[in-house]
């Protein structure tokens, strides 16, 4: 048993009195830090008063505070110090290290908290801008996407190291093999910051430790810029709560100005959608009015404006230039022309009549001509947490022109659009479809694209039934007019469920010029009750997608397989019937 924990007579062993001492007296020489420093130890050659005065500073700062005049002295004596530990006998190893031990932790303490007031750096703002701050209401400043971003000039910034990016990497990996959460990640980093300090601290015969230390990141921000990876280019917007409809930042903030332009007041403004414009009585064209930001804290406990919902898009051009840009793209974009497949067999999206008919549109070559794209749209909502029943929305396109076997790959998945939770928005989904729309309006004119001239289209939609709904302008799959390919009545029974059968008559085809037409009915309805009316007669509803001159809602919106064929859909349908 250790010399130290072992008892006599109730007693405990003082490495600063060097005997058995009481109980009390071995925690209060232990809380006040008076156990025997490691020079101690080693330096039998010091005086008594050198000694003294080693004991009352920690192990760390005596090895970083040297004078400049004997410097080099210095350092000479601390080599010898380590040589003398090699030296000592093997029985005094085992309490040696365990004091050493000790040391560091208790100078771990002092390096973190001096640690944290270096790398605590303010918002950059101007002169202007602080002084606007100070004028600032409770909840009346903005909150900005730099807020939690290090300043790189101040902390030394991220400069290229062998050691300190392969440790970077390694990170990365670790974190995207078992979904670290970004908080987490930080707080990892900010451990290796303060280990690799104490580390140059105490060996500071090694340079290659005080660099690692000095340039070592300990935020997300600067972790993400010293292995150079690209930055979060989503572009925000701000949600309704209440009725899902989209802001831009600048829109939902509101200025104040005194009489020489200087803002002096930040707030949030209300949500201005009106659900029925054109009813005839005032009292139901009033605003949702729901407030579009919270007041949250942020960094020097400075509150600024958050959304209350946010909403990321990134734009299909800017996705599209990246793909391009990727060797051997263009190229797999191409195989399909050189597909030799029999009459009558279906091996692949490039034997459907869509395909086949986008060749030539409306007299002109589009799918053709060399470069020109064709997309299909994905929609649906996962649950982020185990435990909790919270559904958040992914937009995504994937590539048709791609091999299948390269079409779906992580890589070739174009994520536009990420829709807020916690809960599905139950009708529509206009509001977070309106860029992605005007975005394929843009490519189906054409854009140059690094220097390529290209052209695209949407040619499917394929979801799952909920999303299909939603997304395409149809009504959920339990109303009267269910289907949204043919205009086919489902009744209800005695205990108020679908009645799915009369699958040997002949129902009427969805024509895309009258659903459309409908749809635009619905959505110029006075009223709530002439608009569920006109939905449940035709069973129609507005949706984005229709602003499309190309998309043919009815014709190019499928269930897709997942859904359809794994999971039983057309199964239970089938069974019910």
């Amino acid at each position: 048993m250790d010399q130290r924990r072992k008892r006599t007579w109730g007693l405990l062993f003082c490495d600063h009195c060097e005997e058995y001492v009481s109980k009390s007296t071995f925690y209060r020489h232990r809380e006040m830090n008076m156990s025997r420093p490691f020079a101690k130890r080693f330096v039998e050659s010091s005086s008594e008063d050198e000694q003294q005065q080693n004991m009352s500073r920690p192990f760390a700062k005596r090895f970083v505070e040297s004078s400049s005049e004997d410097e080099q002295q210095h350092q000479q004596q601390k080599m010898r110090r380590f040589q003398r530990i090699e030296e000592s006998s093997e029985d005094e190893q085992q309490p040696q290290q365990h004091k050493m031990t000790r040391s560091l932790h208790s100078s771990s303490t002092e390096i973190s908290s001096q640690d944290e007031q270096v790398t605590r750096i303010p918002p950059c703002s101007s002169t202007e801008n602080s002084s606007e701050d100070e004028q600032f209401s409770e909840d009346q400043e903005v909150w900005s996407e730099n807020e939690d971003r290090e300043n790189p000039e101040e902390t030394g910034g991220c400069e290229p190291h062998a050691i300190i990016t392969f440790l970077l990497l390694l990170l990365a990996k670790w974190k995207s093999f078992f979904t670290v959460s970004d908080r987490a990640f930080e707080s990892v980093l900010k451990i290796f910051r303060i280990l690799f300090n104490v580390l140059s601290s105490t060996f500071i015969f090694t340079p290659a430790l005080q660099n690692i230390a000095a340039h070592f990141p300990a935020t997300l921000y600067m972790f993400k810029k010293a292995i150079s990876v690209n930055g979060n280019d989503f572009t925000s917007f701000v949600v309704c709560p209440k009725c899902h409809s989209v802001y831009t930042l600048d829109e939902a903030v509101m200025l104040k100005h005194d009489a020489s332009g200087k803002v002096i007041q930040k707030k949030s403004t209300k949500c201005c959608h009106i659900s029925f414009p054109r009813h005839p009585q005032k009292r139901f064209r009033k605003k949702c009015d729901t407030v579009l930001m919270k007041s949250v804290i942020g960094k020097d406990e400075k509150e600024f404006l958050y959304p209350k919902r946010k909403f990321c898009y990134r734009s299909l051009i800017k996705s599209i230039s990246d793909l391009l840009k990727r060797p051997g793209f263009k190229e797999s974009c191409e195989k399909w022309r050189q597909r030799n497949v029999k009459e009558g067999i279906y091996a692949d999206i490039f034997d459907g009549q869509v395909w086949k008919n986008f060749q030539v549109y409306e007299g002109k070559p589009f799918l053709q001509e060399v470069g020109n794209l064709g997309f299909m749209l994905n929609v649906d909502w996962f649950q982020p947490y185990k435990y909790v029943n919270d559904s958040v929305g992914v937009m995504y396109l994937a590539l048709m022109n791609l091999p299948r076997e390269e079409r779906f790959k992580k890589d070739n998945i174009i994520v536009v659009g990420v829709i807020p939770g916690p809960h599905e928005p139950k009708e529509h989904i206009n509001g977070f479809l309106e860029p992605l729309v005007s975005d394929l309006k843009h490519l189906w004119a054409g854009l140059d694209i690094d220097g390529q001239f290209v052209r695209g289209a949407l040619l499917s939609l394929a979801s799952d039934i909920p999303a299909a709904r939603k997304t395409g302008g149809f009504l959920g799959h339990m109303a009267n007019m269910g289907c949204s390919k043919c205009l086919k009545k489902f009744p209800r029974t005695e205990d108020n469920k679908v009645d799915y059968s009369g699958f040997d008559d002949t129902w009427p085809v969805r024509s895309n010029t009258d659903h459309c037409r409908y749809a635009r009915d619905a959505k110029r309805a006075k009223n709530k009750a002439s608009k569920s009316k006109i939905e449940g007669k035709y069973g129609a509803r507005y949706s984005c997608l229709q602003e499309l001159p190309y998309f043919d809602v009815v014709r190019m919106h499928v269930i897709d397989p997942m859904h359809n064929l794994l999971e039983g859909t057309a199964k239970r349908v089938m069974q019910e019937s």
